[in-house]
């Protein structure tokens, strides 16, 4: 899927666990945001992330992100 296409689906409410070493930290921030104004759980799985990263890419989400694997 590209990007566009998974960010349409997590703008529709689609929970997906995408991996995190094949995005940059601002287009997770872009479908955390995407996640927290529909509703959708964005589950990301792998990569390395600083806590800035992360910490941003969880205010963009409210609630609706989950780190999973070793992404820090």
């Amino acid at each position: 899927m590209t990007f566009d296409e998974v960010r349409t689906v997590v703008a529709n409410g689609g929970g997906l666990t995408v991996d995190g070493a094949k995005y940059t930290a601002e287009q997770l921030r872009t479908l955390a945001a995407y996640a927290a104004t529909s509703g959708a759980q964005l589950t990301i799985s792998g990569g390395k992330f600083s806590f800035d990263d992360m910490r941003a890419i969880a205010t963009h989400g409210n609630g609706r992100v989950v780190f999973a694997g070793s992404v820090f």
